[in-house]
């Protein structure tokens, strides 16, 4: 049977993750003025399968910061801002993934990495928006939403006022 497509619904499904459009001037300078704002070491790991599939991580046993070696550019920036994020506001946790807290985290930390990224003029939306929706951003209560906000603001504060700084 044949469908006109005009006679399909379709529900408004989350868009899929993209990566961050690039642009190469002063990727260099930008990437080390934001190193800066870090206060954990911050190392590219030698092979993409030392990441598990994921582009970055911060590890609180060992108080580091690792990304892949497949990033690049402006995908590179947003995941260290990312991670720099989880340093300053989760840097004890012991949360496991698939918990409520962990996903609030990962909202903390990529809504900072967002706002922060849009400062410096980095369109991350594409990315960030799925990324956002994949960890329930459309599910959180109006309090843990606030309670969000709250740490977002004042990461975003902080990294920003450190990183134009540098720059």
């Amino acid at each position: 049977m044949l469908w006109a497509l005009s006679a399909v619904e379709y529900e408004n499904l989350p868009k899929p993750v993209a990566y961050v459009p690039d642009n190469p001037d002063d990727n260099r300078k930008l990437f080390f003025s934001i190193t800066k704002a870090s206060d954990v070491p911050i190392k590219v790991l030698e092979t993409t399968e030392m990441c598990s599939g994921a582009n970055g991580f911060y590890s609180p046993t060992t108080k580091e910061i690792c990304l892949s070696p497949d990033l690049k550019g402006y995908q590179r920036i947003k995941t260290l801002l990312h991670e720099i994020t989880h340093s300053k506001l989760h840097k004890d946790s012991q949360e496991v993934f698939g918990s409520e807290k962990y996903a609030l985290q990962e909202l903390e930390a990529e809504s900072t990495a967002f706002v922060v990224a849009n400062h410096l003029n980095i369109d991350t939306k594409d990315y960030s928006i799925g990324y956002l929706n994949s960890w329930g951003f459309d599910k959180i209560s109006d309090e843990q939403l606030e309670n969000v906000m709250k740490n977002v603001q004042a990461t975003a504060k902080e990294l920003i006022e450190k990183i134009d700084i540098e720059l």
